[in-house]
């Protein structure tokens, strides 16, 4: 399932030819239209936006370029993360122009000088090089000041969850990775020059979708729900999130029956699979999304690299707070990436309870005053994330569990209680007081020391 706005917007797979060939659709708007203000942060993307533009213009022409209900005549300079990785980004441009998604303005008879001696629209977008958690580096285009004129549509991808949901024990796997999926979807040719990019003296414009246009995820996945769709009309059960998919089936032989499916249908539509990250032995565990699916246990576990990487950040973190220099910025990161562990580790939420307070906190005194706290929970991540605690997480919780427990801590002592699920009966089985040590632990620790107990 595709979850969006608008279901009826999903195109039928009898339109996956005409986006094919038509290309993405896009549309301006004023940035202050009423159908922009409804993004949750459009006013934090409007200050973002504003600071940009004050680089190249002063704040009363910045106002009035917000105020066109399309982009202007805009040159931007490059981030400092693309001047530091300049290597990076001379080869993912040398990539880009061979395989034709980015094109030279001078191949198409225009240039910069021209666009601003006769004050044609251009924009030049800010370029930059994000740097993953495994180390790999990705081009960005900073399309943020023409994002703010395309029409703002909500949607959601898909998610583990779903795909979790339809797995059954002992079922076989396979998963796809495509090979710059974005490629496949086509740029207008009157759209290229809203999203340029400079590079020294050479200038180059987009023929397909990019990185950093908002509207591309929205599109690429309207696109491959259509693509999909005829796999999940005969039975087929599959997550899609962008270039990855994932597919399942109750025995081998429909397995590697819808594998082949799945490939003809792929290259049928044009798209390039990345065999190097595929999956196209079905197998009973498959790596998705960054996570370790099984179905002989019914678990998601972390890859091994994943959760070595995890650890490792986990003892940067011990590190930096033991000398007082634990940033509010690593402690975001650091929360970011304990949470996103949630499908396949139980109770994240409860052990960055520490980190969230330093990171609410105005208080410069914050991570003095949690620091107690913030070493009890990263060291109990380090504990349960090592090789032989981590065994992963259940893919959907027991359906009739024979004994709820309920349990619950103060400041002072905690309780803990056993419910029978058959009769309702509340069986009293642990209550204690703290002694001083145990009182300065956080919340997080009683209640799990109560349960414990």
């Amino acid at each position: 399932m595709w979850l969006s706005a608008n279901a009826s917007e999903i195109p039928n797979v009898d339109d996956v030819a005409r986006i094919l060939a038509n290309g993405a659709a896009v549309r301006f708007w004023k940035p202050e239209a009423p159908s922009q203000q409804t993004h949750p942060r459009h006013k934090s993307i409007m200050r973002q936006v504003l600071a940009l533009l004050h680089r190249v213009m002063t704040p009363g022409a910045a106002a009035q370029a917000l105020r066109q209900s399309q982009p202007a005549l805009v040159v931007f300079a490059n981030h400092p993360s693309a001047l530091q990785n300049a290597d990076s980004v001379d080869a993912s441009l040398q990539d880009l122009c061979a395989s034709g998604a980015l094109v030279p303005v001078e191949a198409l008879g225009f240039s910069v000088a021209a666009a601003q001696l006769y004050q044609c629209a251009l924009v030049v977008t800010p370029m930059g090089v994000a740097t993953r958690t495994n180390g790999k580096q990705r081009l960005i285009f900073d399309s943020r000041y023409v994002n703010c004129f395309c029409l703002y549509q909500s949607f959601s991808y898909e998610n583990l969850g779903l795909f979790q949901d339809q797995l059954q024990e002992g079922d076989f796997m396979g998963g796809w990775d495509l090979k710059e999926g974005y490629h496949a979807m086509r740029l207008p040719p009157w759209a290229w020059r809203y999203l340029a990019v400079r590079r020294g003296d050479e200038t180059y414009v987009p023929t397909v979708l990019t990185f950093g246009w908002a509207p591309a995820p929205r599109q690429f996945s309207s696109l491959l729900a259509a693509v999909w769709q005829p796999v999940r009309a005969h039975g087929g059960r599959l997550l899609f999130m962008l270039d990855d998919c994932g597919e399942a089936a109750h025995s081998m032989a429909v397995a590697q029956h819808r594998a082949e499916t799945s490939a003809l249908l792929l290259s049928g539509l044009g798209f390039t699979v990345s065999a190097s990250k595929c999956q196209l032995m079905q197998a009973h565990s498959l790596k998705l999304l960054g996570f370790l699916l099984d179905t002989m246990t019914m678990r998601t576990r972390l890859p091994e690299d994943r959760r070595l990487r995890v650890v490792q950040d986990l003892h940067a973190a011990l590190q930096a707070l033991s000398r007082g220099q634990l940033s509010k910025e690593h402690a975001q990161k650091l929360a970011g990436t304990l949470i996103s562990l949630t499908p396949a580790v139980p109770m994240t939420k409860l052990y960055v309870r520490a980190l969230y307070a330093v990171i609410a906190s105005s208080d410069s005194e914050a991570l003095q005053r949690f620091m107690y706290h913030l070493l009890l929970d990263l060291q109990s991540w380090i504990d349960r994330l090592s090789s032989r605690q981590h065994i992963g997480k259940p893919m959907r919780p027991s359906e009739k569990p024979a004994l709820v427990l309920i349990g619950d801590a103060s400041a002072i002592g905690g309780g803990a209680s056993l419910l029978v699920p058959d009769t309702g009966e509340l069986l009293p089985v642990a209550v204690q007081s703290w002694n001083q040590q145990q009182q300065e632990q956080s919340n997080t620790h009683r209640e799990m020391r109560q349960i414990e107990a």
